[in-house]
C-alpha cells in the first residue's frame, strides 16, 4: 500500500516538474513565433540575445528547484540556500532585461550614485562630475522600446579610451548618501577599469543586487519562523525590479528585511550561540538607526518594531531587574519619577509649540505642487480640518487600493508601461498568504498583543507614506492622495504578514519549498510579459 502511494507521488511530482519545464519552453517558443508573425527582424541583436539568455537561465533554475524540492530527499532543503540560487539568478535576469533608466527615477539615482563615486575618487564638486562618454551615452527616456536594448548593449565590452571628465549641471539628491554606497562602488570599479558606460552602470546595479541578496539570505537564516514570507517577498516582481536597479530601494529593502528578521529572532528564537546573538543585536541596532532618516521619516513605525522584544528582555532578566529594584532607595524612585514627568512635560510643550506654529495663517498653505501648479496641503490645515484628512485617506484607499496592490506585487513594472497579467501577480499574493500560515509542525508563538503590534507597524508605515505624499505631492483640489505607490508598502510587508499566523490554520510543513517552486514557475510568465511589452 505504502509502496503504491510512494510510486503515485513520484509520478505526480514528475508530471508537475515536466509540465512546468514544458510550459517554460512553450512560452519561449510562443514569443518567438509571435515575434515572427509581427514581422520582427530575426537578425541577431541585443533584444534576441537577452531573450535567449533569460529563458536559458529560467529553465535551468526551474529544473534545479524542481529537483531540489520534489526529488532531493537526502537531507532537508535549507530555504536560504534555495533563495540564494533563485535570488542571484532572477536578480541577474531582471538586471539585464529591464533597460537602464526604465525603472522609476533611476536616472536621478544614477546621478547621486555617480556623485558618491566622485567623492571616493576625489573628483567631487558642487554638481555631478562624470566621464564625457557616460554623459553622452543615450539610453531610453521612459518610453520602453526595443531599440533601447541595442543602444544600451552596443559596444558594451569595449574599453573606454576617453577618461576625460566634465562638470555637469546636475545636482545630486539629498537622500541619505549611505543608501548609494554600494551602487557607487560599482560605478567606481567601472571607472577604474575603464569599462564602457553600460558595463559601468550594470556594475552599479549588480552591487545593489548582491547586497540585497546577501541581506535576504542572512534574514531567512535568522528568521525563527515564516522564512517563506521573506523568500516570496524578496522574489516579487516589484522587489526584484527595485533590488536590481540603481534605486535606493535596494539597500532600504535590505535594511528593512534585516531589521524584521533580527527582531523576530530576538523575540522568539532560543539562541545558543553567543556570537550569533551578538551579531544579531549589532545588525538590529545598525539597521534601525539607518532606517529612521529614510523616506522622510515615514519608516519610523518600522524602526519601532524592535520594541516588541522588551517583554522578552524583561522575562530573561527578571531576577536581575528585581534585584536592582530592591536595591533602589525610595528617594531614588522619586527622582526617577520626577525626571520622567519633566521629560513628558517637555515633549508636551514641544508638541504644543509646533502645533502653534503650524496653525499660524502664513503656515496654513502647504508647499507648492509644481506638477499641478497648485497649492498643496499643510499639517495646520488638517489640524483645523481633521475630517478632510479622514475623507482623503478613505477615498484614496477606496479608489486606489487595487492600484496599490498591483504596484506592491509588481503588476506594473518600469514606469508603469510593463503590464503583468492580473492572474500572475494575484498568484504571488496567494503565495504570500500561503507561506504566512503556520506550518503543521510549528508551534504558535505569536501572541495577540504581538499580533496587534505587527499590524500597527504595517498600518503606521503605510499611513506615514500616504501622509508624506499628501503633504508634498497632492494639490489642494485633488479628492485622493497623489504620488502614493504600492512599492512604498514593501518595507513593512513582511511584518504585516507575520501577524496572520494563527493556531487554527496550518499548511504543509513543506509549504515554503513548494512556494519557491511556484515562484520560479511564475517568473517565466513575468519575464515573458516584460518582453511582450517591449515593441
Amino acid at each position: 500500500m505504502k509502496e503504491n502511494q510512494r510510486k503515485s507521488n513520484r509520478i505526480i511530482k514528475s508530471a508537475v516538474a515536466v509540465g512546468m519545464l514544458v510550459s517554460a519552453c512553450c512560452m519561449y517558443g510562443g514569443i518567438k513565433i509571435l515575434a515572427r508573425q509581427e514581422g520582427t527582424p530575426q537578425t541577431t541583436d541585443a533584444y534576441m540575445v537577452l531573450q535567449n539568455v533569460a529563458y536559458v537561465l529560467l529553465v535551468l533554475l526551474l529544473g534545479y528547484i524542481s529537483y531540489m524540492v520534489l526529488f532531493y530527499h537526502k537531507s532537508p532543503v535549507l530555504l536560504q540556500n534555495l533563495y540564494l540560487v533563485m535570488g542571484l539568478t532572477l536578480g541577474f535576469v531582471y538586471l539585464l532585461c529591464i533597460p537602464i533608466k526604465a525603472v522609476p527615477d533611476e536616472e536621478v539615482h544614477i546621478f547621486t550614485a555617480y556623485d558618491v563615486s566622485d567623492s571616493l575618487m576625489g573628483t567631487h564638486s558642487d554638481t555631478v562630475v562624470m566621464r564625457q562618454t557616460d554623459w553622452n551615452h543615450v539610453y531610453n527616456n521612459k518610453d520602453l522600446v526595443r531599440e533601447d536594448f541595442n543602444n544600451q548593449y552596443e559596444g558594451m565590452f569595449h574599453l573606454t579610451d576617453d577618461q576625460s571628465l566634465i562638470k555637469t549641471h546636475v545636482q545630486a539628491t539629498q537622500k541619505p548618501r549611505y543608501l548609494y554606497w554600494f551602487s557607487a562602488l560599482g560605478i567606481t570599479l567601472g571607472r577604474l577599469l575603464a569599462l564602457s558606460t553600460t558595463l559601468t552602470y550594470l556594475l552599479g546595479r549588480l552591487f545593489n543586487m548582491l547586497v540585497f541578496v546577501a541581506a535576504v539570505y542572512y534574514s531567512i537564516k535568522r528568521m525563527p519562523f515564516g522564512k517563506g514570507i521573506i523568500l516570496v517577498w524578496a522574489l516579487l516582481p516589484m522587489t526584484l525590479q527595485q533590488a536590481s536597479s540603481f534605486s535606493y530601494d535596494a539597500p532600504l529593502l535590505a535594511l528593512s528585511c534585516l531589521l524584521t528578521a533580527t527582531t523576530m529572532s530576538a523575540a522568539y528564537a532560543t539562541e545558543t550561540n553567543k556570537n550569533a546573538a551578538i551579531m544579531n543585536n549589532i545588525i538590529l541596532v545598525i539597521s534601525c538607526l539607518l532606517l529612521i532618516p529614510c523616506k522622510g521619516f515615514a519608516l519610523l513605525p518600522l524602526a519601532a518594531f524592535p520594541l516588541m522584544v522588551l517583554p522578552r528582555i524583561y522575562q530573561l532578566y527578571e531576577d536581575e531587574i528585581q534585584a536592582i529594584k530592591d536595591k533602589t532607595k525610595p528617594w531614588m524612585k522619586i527622582v526617577m519619577i520626577g525626571v520622567l514627568c519633566v521629560c513628558v512635560a517637555g515633549v508636551g510643550v514641544f508638541i504644543a509649540h509646533k502645533v502653534q506654529i503650524w496653525l499660524k495663517p502664513e503656515n496654513m498653505d502647504g508647499s507648492f505642487v509644481s506638477w499641478a501648479q497648485e497649492q498643496g496641503f499643510s499639517i495646520g490645515y488638517f489640524i483645523k480640518n481633521p475630517a478632510s484628512l479622514f475623507e482623503l485617506v478613505l477615498n484614496t484607499l477606496w479608489y486606489r487600493a487595487d492600484m496599490y496592490l498591483q504596484g506592491m506585487l509588481g503588476g506594473s513594472l518600469g514606469w508603469g508601461d510593463i503590464e503583468i497579467p492580473q492572474v500572475f501577480y494575484i498568484a504571488f499574493l496567494i503565495l504570500l498568504l500561503y507561506v504566512s500560515m503556520r506550518k503543521e509542525n510549528e508551534k504558535q508563538l505569536v501572541k495577540n498583543g504581538q499580533r496587534v503590534w505587527m499590524v500597527l507597524v504595517f498600518v503606521g508605515t503605510t499611513f506615514l507614506a500616504i501622509l508624506a505624499m499628501l503633504l508634498y505631492w497632492t494639490p489642494r483640489t485633488s479628492p485622493v492622495v497623489e504620488g502614493m505607490q504600492g512599492r512604498y508598502m514593501l518595507p513593512a510587508l513582511v511584518v504585516g504578514l507575520c501577524a496572520l499566523r494563527t493556531e487554527k490554520n496550518s499548511v504543509s510543513r513543506n509549504a515554503d519549498q513548494y512556494a519557491a517552486l511556484w515562484v520560479a514557475f511564475l517568473q517565466v510568465f513575468v519575464v515573458t510579459a516584460i518582453f511582450r511589452n517591449i515593441p
